[in-house]
């Protein structure tokens, strides 16, 4: 039996996750709340990483717990100034009444084989969900 944890995927398809909720929010201009200066710490990873992960698992014969996160720890606030960067969006924010913030250090796997297949850059992600965007807005325009 495997069990993955996925920490903040992100990537095309439903506005389900909170980073792409976030990158839509932007994008539309609407205010991002964060908590304290620059909000949370974050490992982002891109869903096609997450789904040559859960391929590999289900390959293997072992029982495993997994935490799947991006390679790179940053702030929200910087994800979304490179999101705003990607876009040309100007991004408003708005400081969020004080809460409790969790900062979490996802450690890797401890499976080389797993670790390995996390390989897309954040700024590579948000390139393709930018294009993504994209093309769902010009879908739904002509639909119109």
């Amino acid at each position: 039996m495997q069990v993955v944890r996925l920490f903040r995927p992100y990537g095309p398809g439903p506005d389900r996750s909170t980073v792409n909720r976030v990158l839509r929010r932007a994008l539309l201009g609407e205010k991002i709340q964060i908590s304290r200066p620059d909000g949370p710490l974050i490992q982002p990873v891109f869903v096609e990483d997450v789904c040559k992960v859960i391929a590999t698992l289900s390959r293997l014969e072992k029982s495993a717990v997994v935490d799947v996160a991006g390679r790179e720890r940053l702030s929200l606030k910087e994800l979304i100034r490179r999101w705003a960067d990607v876009t040309g969006v100007a991004v408003k924010w708005q400081m969020a009444p004080d809460r409790a913030v969790h900062d979490r250090k996802v450690f890797t796997s401890g499976l080389a084989e797993i670790d390995a297949l996390v390989t897309t850059p954040i700024d590579q992600g948000l390139q393709i969900m930018r294009s993504w965007f994209s093309s769902i807005d010009d879908e739904s325009s002509r639909s119109q």
